[in-house]
């Protein structure tokens, strides 16, 4: 870890960097071609045995999820496994990535060389508010291990657990009952759950004097929350960006913001494809390393350095499937990313949570979560207000607000800015906005 602290700490150039980086990318794929799955993958796409440049990967191909699960045989094949890690299946497809005990190192290290030049320590005492939903459909034998495996954690960490998924007022409450029992240094998870419990706190005239840090992970962040954490919970507020694949990619370095988040660089090799989606390399020990690898989210680069190697992160646009398309006046058909249109309507009266459905190619629906389904017409004509005069090229009849009470979770309790239109209630009222 202070290995690590103190290569991140030191000012080095990009082109230095960058030609470690390329020494690094060729030593792990040395590695990975001795597995299975990366021989085929060698084989089937003529690849050669180095690189001469970071930009040579241009001419790569982009391994995806359904690369490895096309090849899941092979995968299985891979030497040295201990167990694995699972993804979120934010695209309503998880994966079984392969872990090895070389792996735990790297990826701790990576993490803490950037809290600790936050000066946050590996033990001090935190709450991790994450999704509790995990594995729902197995055995209450399982559940119970499950249970048992998190007290083992928390109890070895110093740590306790609250649930990502704050949908409403009394689960923030018990929440805030964790951390007040717990009295944590530092709160780390769900951005929409930990603004929630500094809005709820805030409201209830609660104090935390043992927090000093607020680390935000997992989801897309908005603006508006990184101000209410920092200001209502009396926080810094650091930003970190990772996968459980691969690790904590980048964080934030001494920004009052949270952006731009510095890239752990001999960890990952951070990349973009031509329509701005990261394509990641993993360039730490690992058992199954990923290479040239899509996870399909959407970034803002900052500093780039020689061969496009992303140094440093502006923002994280979020995955790329959460873009949603609308009709224009001309007739066209333009795509945006949801986001996008969440800041249009978040602020007006009443509303706690905005989500965005495509009900069909052109025509988009706001899932608006308010407290009192008494509001909404009033919520509406404030959303309708700012839509007119933000965005007066959308076809009339395009847009609708559906009102519902309880946030809509996403893949395994995760907030997400683009839901399914199954996943509405069909009785949730509904008010055209254009």
């Amino acid at each position: 870890m202070k290995a690590g602290a103190s290569r991140l700490a030191k000012e080095q150039s990009a082109e230095d960097i960058s030609s470690q980086q390329l020494a690094l990318f060729n030593k792990r794929w040395s590695e990975a071609v001795r597995l299975p799955f990366y021989q085929d993958w060698k084989r089937l796409h003529s690849l050669p045995e180095r690189i001469s440049d970071i930009s040579d990967l241009d001419n790569w191909p982009v391994l995806t999820k359904d690369s490895l699960r096309n090849r899941q045989d092979l995968v299985d094949l891979t030497p040295n496994v201990a167990g694995h890690y699972t993804t979120s299946g934010s695209t309503g497809e998880p994966f079984r990535f392969p872990r090895g005990k070389i792996d735990f190192h790297s990826m701790y290290e990576a993490q803490w060389s950037y809290r600790a030049l936050n000066g946050l320590q590996p033990f001090d005492s935190f709450v991790f508010a994450s999704n509790t939903l995990n594995g729902a459909g197995i055995s209450s034998v399982a559940h119970k291990k499950n249970s048992l495996v998190r007290i083992a954690k928390d109890y070895a960490g110093n740590s306790a657990k609250v649930n990502g998924f704050l949908a409403s007022d009394y689960d923030a409450d018990s929440a805030i009952g964790v951390i007040e029992k717990s009295r944590p240094r530092y709160l780390v998870g769900y951005p929409s759950a930990i603004s929630a419990i500094a809005r709820r706190s805030s409201e209830r005239g609660i104090r935390f004097p043992s927090l000093s840090h607020a680390i935000l992970t997992s989801e897309s962040i908005d603006p508006s929350d990184i101000s209410a954490i920092r200001e209502l919970l009396d926080v810094h507020v650091l930003i970190e960006y990772g996968t459980a694949e691969l690790g904590t990619i980048a964080g934030t370095v001494g920004s009052p913001e949270g952006w731009p988040v510095r890239t752990i660089w001999w960890n990952s090799l951070v990349r973009l494809d031509g329509e701005g989606s990261a394509i990641l390399t993993s360039l730490s020990p690992r058992t199954f390393p990923l290479i040239n690898f899509s996870i399909s989210d959407a970034l803002m680069v900052g500093r780039v350095g020689p061969g496009g190697t992303a140094l440093t992160i502006d923002d994280v646009r979020g995955r790329t499937r959460d873009v949603v398309s609308v009709l224009e006046k001309d007739g066209s058909i333009t795509r945006i990313m949801a986001r996008q249109l969440v800041y249009l309507v978040r602020e007006s009266p009443g509303v706690r949570a905005v989500q965005v459905t495509q009900r069909r190619d052109g025509y988009i629906d706001f899932i608006v979560t308010v407290g009192n389904l008494a509001a909404v017409r009033e919520c509406a004509r404030s959303m309708s207000e700012s839509i007119r005069r933000n965005r007066p090229e959308y076809e009339v009849g395009t847009v609708r607000a559906r009102f519902v009470t309880s946030h809509i979770p996403g893949a395994r309790g995760k907030r997400s800015s683009v839901i399914p239109i199954e996943s509405v209630p069909a009785d949730a009222p509904t008010i055209d906005l254009l």
